[in-house]
Formats: C-alpha cells, structure tokens, sequence
C-alpha cells in the first residue's frame, strides 16, 4: 500500500489540489446556477428524504438521486461538492484506466478530462453528466481489468444516471460475448431488474421504468441540423482537444486495420476501438441523430457531452501520445512542446467558463427580490424558471404554497388559482413547457400586471428577455 502511494504522490497532489480548486470556485462563482436541470435535479435529491417517491423520479435518475441526496441536505453547495467528487474520482480512474491499457503520458489524461470546456463548466453544478462519466469510466477500468461481472453491474446502472445510457449497455456486452465471459452477460440487468422491483411496490407496474420513461415523445424544443454537435465542437470541446481526438481515432483505425491484416488483435486495442471510442461514437451520434429529428426531449444542448468526456480524453490521449514522439530526438523540445499543449488546453478551458449569473436569471432574481420586498412571498407562487424556487427559498413539492406554471389549467389559465396569488412568468419556459404564451396573462381579465423586469440582452430573435409579475384578482 505504501509503495502504490509512494508511486502516484504527484497524481495524488494534483488530485487534492483540483478538488481544492473546484470547491473553492463553486463557493466564490455563480456557478451551475445557470442551468435550470440543475437546479431541479438538486430540489429532487434535497426532497427525496421528505418525500421518498422522489427516489424513482424517472426524470431525476434514481441512481443520482440516490447517490447525490445526502450531499443535498447540506445545500445547493452540498451537491456541487457531490459533482466535485465525482469528477475527481472519474479523473483517477481515467488515469489508472490509461495506465493500465499502456497508454504513455496516462497522467494527462485527467488534464484532458476536467478541462474538456463542456465537462469543466459542468462540474460544479446538479447535472447528471458527471455521475454519468464517472459510472462509464468506471466500467471501463473494471473491463480493462478483466472485472466482467463487476463491470457488467456498474455499467447497468448507466441508464439511472442518464437514460441514453441504454444505448452503451450494448457496447459492453458485445466485448463480453468477444471474450466469450457468457456469465457475465447477464448481469448487463442488474440494474433493471433492482429497481423494476423497488419501483413495483410504488408503481404497481414491473415496467415502471419504461412505462413513466419522460423522453418517449417528440419534445417542445424543435430540431436542428445533423451536423450540430459537430459544428459545435469548438465550443464543446475546444478546437485544440477536437484535432488531437481525431488525430487518435485515426491512429485507432490504423493500428485495427494493422492488426486485423496480421490475425492478431490485442484484447487492449479491441478495448480502446469498441468500448472506449465505440461508447463516445454511438453517444455522440445518437445525441446528433435526436437533435436533427427532435426526439426524446433533446434540446441540442452541448453539456449532454460532458457524459462521454473520459471516453473523449482517453482517445484524445492516444492521439497526443502520437504527435508528441515527433519531437523525442530533442528533450527539451519534446518536453516543451507536450507542457506547452497542455498548457494551452488548461487556459483555454479556464477562459470559458461562466462565472457569473446569465442576463436572464439575473432578471427572474430581480423580480423575485420585488415580490420580497413588497412583502408578496407569503403569498402562493406561481412560476415557471427553476431559478424562481432558489431564490424565494420555495418548497416545489409544498403545492399549498406554490406551483409550477406546467401543472394549472391551460386552456382556462387562472380558474384553479386562488385570489392574490403571484405569477412570476418568463419567456424561455413559459411559453413551451408551461404553454402559456404570454397574451394569456395579459389579455386576461382575471390577471392584474404588477412588474416586469427586462435582461441586460437580448434573446434569440432581438427579443428582450423579460420576466413579467402579475397578480391574480
């Protein structure tokens, strides 16, 4: 045991002083807040010891919600720090992981995984996507360490983090029937079958999973172009990270076509092509394939990357371990260059990130410090931005007191709500997910407009983002 802390001291370091960093970034920056998912996922987990039921919202992952609720209990801090964790320990085993598949250089790996843009701004949040990476990361190091069994019961919780892990589930077990370790095939359910049995005794239904699956049908959000997330793998990825991932998937596809010539493939390239690029291929393209069509709730939002990241910076890996050689010859040169690039990765990702509130949380805060102010938060709330809860210190699950916009009468707004009551409205959920256009309030007799507070920019479209306060008669 000494010996294997005395081998990796400096990862160990360089590990205690990212989760110093991250922590004391995510006490001092607004950050995470920008996303309204992560709010909600953290009400979820806060409330689950309150309201038990919450532990197979569906929509919540009952893996995360189950693993990240005791961190919840201590605040929105609480379950930023359970991300932190999470993404340090994935930037570990993204290390061993190399280590062990004889990567040179696998110490940089984690350097490529924290700051990926879209995993970074990711990491002090309530997102799913880093619990995610560090259950795919994980199933990876046990595969590479020939832990078939063990892999194939953490890998089957993927789903509970993310649904879309469904579709990695399948990347696994093909390796398995490669390998021909049939007994362990079957454990790819374990998950499935764990919580098809808790949720039985809530649901009355085996199939509850499928059955209260919220991604079934065609989303409000519209659709995009095939080529979306591709476009935008400047921003998801950096321009920097994106060349060196594609200089590795064709050192990958050279070195299987190689071996497949001479009869002898490594089980560790076979690893690295179907279970490490496989998994980020099949992700990727599956989130590309339902932003172009509009399916299953997909938003075309970049941070669903921010799931297949360890993937993402093993091969990235592969991909500098063969440009950097270039420059052996010379030591000073090939140390620089390699300190060079990684440098650039680090001030690259560190420039992106978003320190500070959005323009339009900024407003929905605004309006609801006015309803404090002027003594209206006693009152019952009716809102549609998750932000609105944080900020009003609301319990989304009390309906006595408030109530999401999404859950009223829409084709008769205002009848199922009591007099005096306050409607925070916004224009990003309002009129979509609540389907309550605007004119629905303020053409109706039954509202009274009281205050509406305006963004600093504009949204798509040159239209103002503006948060409107109304009264019900």
């Amino acid at each position: 045991m000494k010996l294997f802390f005395t081998k990796h001291r400096y990862y160990f370091l360089f590990q205690a002083i990212a989760l110093a960093v991250f922590v004391g970034f995510s006490r001092f920056a607004e950050a995470g807040l920008n996303d309204g998912d992560s709010i909600t996922h953290y009400y979820i987990s806060r409330y689950s010891w309150q309201y038990p039921h919450l532990f197979l919202d569906n929509w919540g992952k009952p893996f995360f919600i189950l693993l990240s609720s005791p961190f919840a209990q201590f605040g929105y801090g609480g379950i930023q720090f359970f991300n932190i964790l999470c993404a340090v320990i994935s930037s570990w085993f993204c290390y061993r992981t190399a280590e062990k598949l004889g990567i040179k250089w696998a110490f940089v790996a984690p350097v490529f995984l924290l700051f990926t843009p879209v995993y970074l701004a990711a990491i002090p949040s309530g997102l799913t996507e880093i619990l995610f990476s560090l259950v795919l990361i994980v199933s990876i190091y046990l595969m590479v360490n020939n832990k078939y069994i063990a892999c194939a019961i953490v890998i089957s919780f993927l789903p509970f983090c993310r649904t879309e892990g469904v579709l990695i589930i399948p990347v696994f077990g093909l390796m398995m029937l490669l390998k021909r370790k049939l007994k362990a095939i079957p454990f790819l359910l374990s998950g499935f079958f764990i919580y098809s049995c808790i949720g039985y005794f809530y649901y009355h239904d085996f199939l509850w999973i499928m059955h209260t699956n919220p991604y079934r049908t065609t989303d409000v959000y519209g659709h995009g172009t095939l080529d979306f997330f591709f476009k935008s793998r400047s921003a998801i990825f950096s321009d920097l990270l994106a060349t060196i991932f594609a200089i590795g998937t064709v050192v990958l596809g050279f070195r299987l076509v190689k071996a497949a010539i001479n009869k002898n493939i490594p089980t560790n390239l076979i690893i690295e092509c179907l279970v490490v690029w496989g998994s980020f291929a099949i992700y990727f393209t599956a989130h590309s394939i339902f932003w172009y069509k509009g399916l299953f709730g997909s938003a075309g939002m970049w941070r669903v990357m921010a799931g297949i990241a360890p993937a993402f910076a093993l091969v990235t890996l592969i991909g500098f371990n063969f440009g950097i050689p270039f420059f052996k010859r010379v030591f000073w040169l090939y140390y620089g260059v390699a300190i060079i690039l990684i440098a650039i990765v680090l001030i690259d990702a560190i420039h992106r990130i978003p320190q500070h509130l959005y323009g339009g949380k900024i407003a929905v805060r605004n309006a609801c410090d006015w309803v404090k102010q002027n003594n209206l938060e006693s009152r019952k709330i009716y809102y549609s931005e998750p932000f609105t809860k944080m900020c009003l210190s609301l319990n989304p699950y009390d309906t006595v007191t408030s109530k999401e916009l999404m859950y009223v009468d829409r084709t008769n707004v205002g009848a199922d709500m009591p007099p005096k009551s306050i409607i925070i409205w916004e224009p990003g959920l309002g009129p979509r997910e609540d389907g309550i256009p605007l004119t629905k309030l303020t053409e109706n007799p039954k509202f009274v407009f009281l205050k509406k507070f305006e963004a600093a920019h504009d949204m798509m479209g040159n239209e103002k983002y503006t948060v409107w306060v109304f009264e019900r008669r």
